[in-house]
């Protein structure tokens, strides 16, 4: 089972700007580029988003931040950056949840540590855990 999302705390910056999964998920699927599904998503850990963006590009694939690059979420990602960590990383579960919400069909992770993400990663606290609830294969 995931992890639940932990709630904003009231000292974010940018605690009144930050949506709930729900509409996370709602602004990925309308914004999601014509032509492509959700069902050809990668979700990633420990090799860095370069890395990451070169083997998406590769495979014809998505993660979550070349989503994020459109314009109309690019804010999304905009809340990740000038805060401190303790506050992004609560932004970054949101938005690690709503990219697993939003997979459909088969999804395909990459992992650069043995094989296997850290425990506290996105991809195992949320990621992972929210596909295999909702039957995606991975």
């Amino acid at each position: 089972m995931a992890t639940p999302l932990p709630p904003m705390p009231s000292s974010t910056t940018n605690k009144a700007k930050a949506p709930e999964v729900a509409k996370i998920v709602a602004d990925f699927r309308k914004n999601f580029p014509s032509g492509h599904k959700a069902n050809n998503l990668l979700f990633w850990s420990g090799m860095g988003q370069l890395k990451a963006v070169a083997l998406a590009q590769q495979e014809g694939r998505w993660i979550l931040e070349m989503l994020l690059e459109n314009k109309k979420l690019l804010p999304y990602e905009k809340w990740t950056k000038s805060v401190p960590w303790d506050e992004a990383k609560l932004m970054w579960a949101r938005l690690s949840s709503a990219f697993a919400q939003f997979a459909e069909g088969k999804a395909k992770a990459i992992m650069s540590h043995a094989g296997r993400a850290k425990f506290d990663s996105m991809w195992n606290q949320y990621e992972k855990p929210t596909l295999v609830q909702r039957g995606i294969d991975i």
